[in-house]
């Protein structure tokens, strides 16, 4: 069955946790996955992602790392797929003056009405209370939808991850950021610039890109004491959501 040809890891950190599985390294090679560092933060791996793209034949591409739980919903030490990304810090200001740059008329991204779709299923679908609807920003094309294996055992599916130029530093910050998005359910800082160069490198090309992201919890976002995170559970949590996915009965279904 068709599988994953490409698996985006941000830091070698979380590339050797997630390769110290010695189930998930068997898929990986038996699937003949290609396992790739994108780099630290959106500006890196959109730029990694592109490079990657542009010299390979990929369907389906998976960024996968760990991230900060906005709130209880999603426990430390748990791992989800996602169903689309954000953006949140590039426009104008700081603190609470600050305004994204959709609020101004500048898009990161064409219009729904215009960009090719990315494969999506169960665009309702998620945990309590993160639906797709009332996003604020998705008519403004600042959120992207990402492809969700279906068939993975218990659909671990959370809803909008936010991709953050700057990490969480308080409770503060995590408030300001749910005040413009407030279906965020964890920040993370990658999976908007991996998805934007898979839909650039659709429309510039033609060919269809299956583009999704699995994430594990480690941390509450803004607790910055390290004390509190859950690393390692949350990339082992990540290891058997990829593993999951790598052995399961089912395959993307790509747009036209």
């Amino acid at each position: 069955m068709p599988t994953p040809d490409l698996i985006l890891i941000p830091t070698s950190f979380e590339r050797d946790h997630l390769l110290a599985d010695p189930g998930l390294s068997a898929a990986l090679s038996a699937a003949q996955t290609e396992v790739a560092v994108c780099g630290f933060g959106p500006i890196a791996a959109a730029a990694s992602t592109a490079r990657l793209l542009s010299t390979r034949r990929t369907k389906w591409v998976i960024l996968a790392g760990i991230a900060g739980s906005y709130g209880s919903e999603l426990p430390l030490g748990s791992a989800w797929q996602v169903e689309r990304v954000g953006s949140w810090g590039i426009g104008v200001g700081s603190g609470s003056d600050f305004r994204l740059g959709w609020e101004l008329g500048w898009n990161q991204v064409s219009s729904p009405t215009t960009a090719p779709k990315m494969p999506m299923t169960n665009p309702g679908a998620g945990i309590s209370g993160v639906g797709i609807s009332g996003v604020g920003s998705l008519e403004s094309g600042e959120v992207i939808p990402l492809y969700t294996a279906p068939l993975v055992r218990g659909g671990p599916n959370a809803g909008l991850s936010l991709t953050c130029t700057a990490a969480s530093n308080s409770a503060a910050d995590c408030e300001l950021r749910r005040r413009n998005f407030p279906q965020a359910v964890f920040e993370e800082m990658e999976g908007f610039g991996v998805a934007l160069a898979c839909l650039e490198h659709q429309k510039a090309t033609g060919q269809a890109i299956a583009s999704g992201m699995v994430r594990g919890v480690s941390n509450v976002a803004g607790d910055r004491n390290k004390a509190h995170w859950q690393i390692a559970p949350a990339l082992a949590a990540v290891a058997e959501l990829l593993l999951q996915i790598l052995t399961q009965d089912s395959a993307p279904v790509l747009s036209s």
